[in-house]
């Protein structure tokens, strides 16, 4: 089993949002993961303007990780 990587906040994804290459993050880092509290930040970020690439975000990180 490889390694996960855990997405530490939003910033990451929003640097790579306002350069239009959220789909490379992936790439990049190809076992990268999130959890809920992110993915909402994300969300929330993509609405400003220019980062409507952020919308691509979970076809990139997968669901997030919620606590059990």
């Amino acid at each position: 089993m490889s390694a996960l990587f855990f997405v530490p906040d939003n910033t990451v994804l929003v640097n790579f949002g306002h350069i239009n290459r959220v789909p490379l993050l992936g790439q990049l880092i190809p076992n990268l993961a999130w959890c809920e509290v992110i993915s909402q930040e994300c969300a929330k970020s993509a609405k400003q303007p220019g980062l409507a690439s952020l919308n691509y975000a979970t076809q990139v990180l997968g669901n997030p990780w919620l606590p059990n």
